[in-house]
């Protein structure tokens, strides 16, 4: 599903040049769900970004699907983001002055296969909270809305920056358990970023990146469910 090779993203010029990402390659299977680890700085938003084509690499290829989108225009780079990818921030970034429910419309209403409002709404358990204001929210009830908003264009790859990093412990459990049901329910490919090491222990595939490597690559031989992780 996702093939990536040779990939390089670098900033500034010269003597201040530094390599966010150098000489990555990396493959992800369809139905995937993967935990990058990595300390601040590492390349993980970065990598991240270029997947879900917010950003471009310098050099390699970055092959979706057997297209390779670092090579497209910047038009069809909205139409892939539109069609395939759903991303889940740290801070949720919903409209304060809408609805639960005009949130999710307004990603809806320019997708091309969109689920249904409610049946999102009811997947991530918050449909009675529709008419709500973000305002009027805990914490995880609107990450369970950023989610919603994420899966209503019904995406084959759903990318999550650091999901829990801005929730309490016992909402981060609830926002990782349902990211694993959105895996399995909708056969979504997802691919968290994180700097907490517990959270690898229920991934598929574990990547660790230092300095814009990868360091470590490996199926997770011992996944475990998101009720048994602690930290």
């Amino acid at each position: 599903m996702i093939n990536i090779k040779g990939l390089n993203k670098h900033y500034g010029e010269e003597a201040a040049l530094f390599y966010a990402l150098k000489d990555i390659d990396l493959e992800i299977s369809k139905e995937e769900f993967v935990v990058i680890l990595g300390p601040s700085g590492s390349g993980k938003s970065t990598l991240l970004n270029i997947i879900g084509g917010i950003d471009k690499a310098d050099s390699g290829e970055v092959n979706i699907y057997g297209k390779d989108i670092s090579k497209v225009s910047d038009k069809e780079l909205t139409k892939y983001r539109g069609a395939k990818i759903g991303f889940v921030f740290q801070f949720y970034n919903l409209i304060p002055n809408l609805t639960v429910e005009e949130n999710i419309e307004v990603v809806s209403d320019i997708s091309e296969k969109p689920f249904e409002i409610d049946y999102v709404l009811k997947a991530v358990g918050v449909l009675d909270q529709k008419g709500k204001f973000p305002k009027q929210l805990s914490g995880g009830q609107q990450q369970r809305i950023a989610i919603a908003r994420a899966l209503v264009k019904n995406p084959e790859i759903l990318l999550c920056d650091e999901p829990t990093g801005a929730l309490d412990y016992k909402s981060s459990k609830e926002i990782l358990t349902l990211l694993k049901e959105v895996n399995k329910k909708f056969k979504t490919t997802v691919i968290i970023i994180t700097h907490n090491n517990a959270i690898a222990q229920m991934a598929n595939r574990i990547i660790k990146l230092k300095s814009g490597k990868i360091t470590e690559n490996r199926i997770n031989d011992n996944v475990i469910s998101p009720e048994r992780i602690d930290w």
